[in-house]
């Protein structure tokens, strides 16, 4: 189940503190955006606002939630455009690469551009392909999780999580305090950047490889 719509209308409700206004700006009834938020409280079962004399107040969780959600939903918004006026002036075919973990949250946010005669062009690619294909202008906008080191790509950081190494309590004593744990299985995700590899330079300046089994 896509969530992109209860999202969005979170984030609305959030940047109005009114459910009113809320719905008033995307265009919905008041009960379907109630809905929404009663939707999204249920499936991360957090209350999300809390109701004031005047207004909402948003919650501890319903704060990180937007702090999460807001810039990559801002992002996509902007890759289509709003405002109704620019419907008759847009048409064509967007191109837009991403990282496979990124193809059906884009296919969500994307699925209105048949409404502006816009058709999708959505490739799959590694995070080199993309790059490559952003500077021969086969890609109009790409996303995907590598920072692109390239002087003729222009780019936005849409979010940057925190690296974190995890143990099982039977290892918890056997690392050390400023060093790199020796002699301890390390599991890593397959991909074009694993993540291990990244954390181990960034927080031990060298290689994985040379400290674990991987």
């Amino acid at each position: 189940m896509s969530y992109l719509l209860h999202l969005r209308s979170f984030i609305s409700v959030y940047r109005h503190n009114s459910i009113s206004r809320a719905a008033l700006a995307l265009q919905l009834t008041q009960p379907a955006v109630s809905r929404h938020i009663k939707i999204l409280e249920a499936r991360l079962q957090s209350q999300l606002f809390t109701r004031l004399p005047r207004g909402l107040a948003p919650t501890p969780a319903a704060i990180e939630l937007e702090r999460q959600a807001g810039l990559h939903l801002d992002a996509l918004e902007a890759i289509i455009g709003s405002g109704a006026g620019q419907r008759d002036a847009l048409a064509g075919v967007v191109h837009v690469g991403a990282t496979s973990g990124f193809s059906r949250l884009l296919l969500s946010a994307l699925s209105m551009l048949p409404r502006y005669a816009i058709r999708l062009d959505l490739r799959a690619m590694p995070p080199p392909a993309l790059v490559k294909a952003l500077v021969d202008r086969e890609l109009d906008v790409a996303v995907t999780l590598a920072r692109i080191p390239h002087k003729g790509v222009d780019y936005e950081l849409l979010y940057e999580g925190r690296l974190q190494m995890v143990c099982a309590p039977t290892f918890r004593d056997r690392l050390p305090k400023s060093a790199a744990p020796k002699g301890l299985p390390l599991i890593d995700l397959q991909g074009p950047v694993p993540p291990l590899a990244s954390f181990w330079r960034e927080v031990f300046g060298c290689n994985a490889e040379q400290w674990g089994d991987v």
